[in-house]
């Protein structure tokens, strides 16, 4: 076997190893001997058939392991005699193969070397959620309704929407005739106020209205749309709301019996537990926040120089993903939104700075990941799905689990985005905190401001 250089350079190492046929033969050989036992063949006991026979009918396999073997022996011996110890195996590429033997050229990615940096010198902002007194009433005056003594109309009923009736729906939300958005078998409650924009035209729109109505809410230029809906904001839109079913309630009273309910023995226990509740369902928008200035502020504090090669793969990628994405929108006659109003060359710089943070980022939390011997634990998967997707024996829960089990891919992404979430949160805990008061609709400010990572 021999082992030639063909490229030393800071951040790609690259070898050609050549193995003789009769080193192969001789792995190949030794192969089937171990695994004879084995070994089925037609005529033949278990065992028993001779070594010409079981190399004709598993020597394709036999080569295999053989060349993976001694491509493995080589590949150790030349980390230890360059020592790239810290590199990761790019390409096995088999470059040649003649009577005499095998060549194969093996590629080596080192990564840049720098140090970690304290997280405490970096300061980031560090949300905590703080419910106004406004929302609290909303939030009250849901809650009463929720908890009151409902009755379910039939369409028989004739009953037309009124204050405290809490509405069920479908929506289709049309521009320019184009479906853009539709949602299924929502709710929306009569008389509690609404901040969001889109909810509450639709509230105002549906009272007076009766079961299996249709709605149609035509050209309305949609304004501080945040949360759900909010891919309409800014937009000139149709909304076609049919109403599903009508539930007239008898608000529950704020006393001492609602209170019991939710662990509280008075009103200023009841308003703790809301917001500490609030708080909760918020904490996975918090958290994406959370990781975004955690990013922002790693990407900032490191300046090391990228592997180009590296760069330029990942630059393709996204590259060639917006141009997927600038199709899809030219064929809808609309212009891309991060073409507006400029360049091509000006958007393909933003789009080389987006690799470039990418890789960047990469490389940090791996080395964190290594430092820290960071990896899931044993209750990280179920504290997920709590926070993105809700109790893990809800059906949803259940039916996000068992495509788990049968799609490797989707298994493996998502193990990497949750070790990613990890890295990420801990690195934020460990950062000297802004600490800054939220509300709900301050949170989907926020939220709507970040592009996702």
């Amino acid at each position: 076997m021999t082992v030639q250089v063909l490229r030393d350079e800071k951040f790609i190492k690259e070898y050609e190893i050549t193995i003789s046929t009769a080193e192969i033969q001789k792995e190949k050989e030794a192969w089937i001997l171990a695994n004879a036992k084995d070994m089925r063949v037609d005529g033949f006991r278990p065992g028993k058939a001779p070594l010409i026979v079981l190399m004709k009918n598993y020597g394709d396999k036999a080569h295999e392991k053989a060349v993976n073997k001694l491509l493995k022996s080589n590949h150790d011996k030349i980390i230890d005699e360059h020592k790239l110890q810290s590199a990761s195996l790019k390409n096995v590429d088999q470059t040649q193969q003649t009577p005499e033997g095998e060549s194969y050229k093996i590629t080596f990615s080192v990564p840049p070397a720098f140090d970690l940096i304290d997280p405490k010198t970096i300061t980031v902002e560090n949300l905590q959620f703080k419910m106004p007194d406004d929302q609290m009433a909303t939030m009250l005056a849901a809650i009463q309704l929720e908890s009151g003594e409902k009755t379910w109309h039939e369409k028989e009923d004739n009953h037309t929407i009124q204050e405290n009736d809490i509405v069920y729906y479908d929506v289709k939300i049309y521009e320019k005739d184009e479906l853009i958005h539709e949602g299924e078998n929502l709710k929306i409650m009569v008389g509690v106020a609404e901040t969001n924009a889109c909810l509450a035209l639709i509230q105002k729109h549906v009272v007076g209205h009766k079961m299996d109505d249709t709605i149609t809410i035509d050209k309305v230029k949609m304004k501080n749309v945040l949360g759900y809906f909010q891919m309409i904001n800014n937009k000139t839109v149709k909304l076609v709301v049919e109403i599903l079913d009508i539930v007239s309630v008898k608000k529950a009273e704020l006393n001492a019996e609602l209170f019991e309910r939710f662990g509280a023995k008075n009103l200023d226990e009841f308003k703790v537990w809301v917001e500490q509740h609030t708080a909760e369902v918020h904490s996975a928008e918090i958290e994406m926040c959370h990781k975004r200035y955690i990013f922002d502020a790693l990407d900032k504090a490191y300046t090391f120089e990228l592997p180009a090669d590296d760069l330029e793969e990942e630059y393709n990628k996204v590259w060639n993903q917006f141009l997927e994405e600038k199709k899809e929108f030219e064929a809808k006659g609309k212009i891309h939104p991060d073409m507006e109003g400029k360049t091509e060359d000006v958007v393909k710089e933003e789009y080389r700075k987006v690799a470039a943070r990418r890789i960047r980022l990469a490389h940090i939390l791996s080395k964190t990941r290594t430092a820290e011997k960071m990896e899931l634990a044993g209750e990280d998967i179920p504290n997920y799905i709590r926070k993105h997707i809700g109790s893990p024996e809800s059906e949803e829960a259940q039916r996000w689990f068992n495509y788990m089990k049968t799609n490797k891919d989707f298994r493996a992404m998502y193990l990497e985005m949750m070790l990613e979430d990890k890295i990420a949160m801990a690195l934020h805990s460990k950062a000297t905190h802004k600490n800054v008061n939220v509300s709900s609709q301050d949170l989907a400010k926020r939220l709507s401001s970040i592009m996702p990572e």
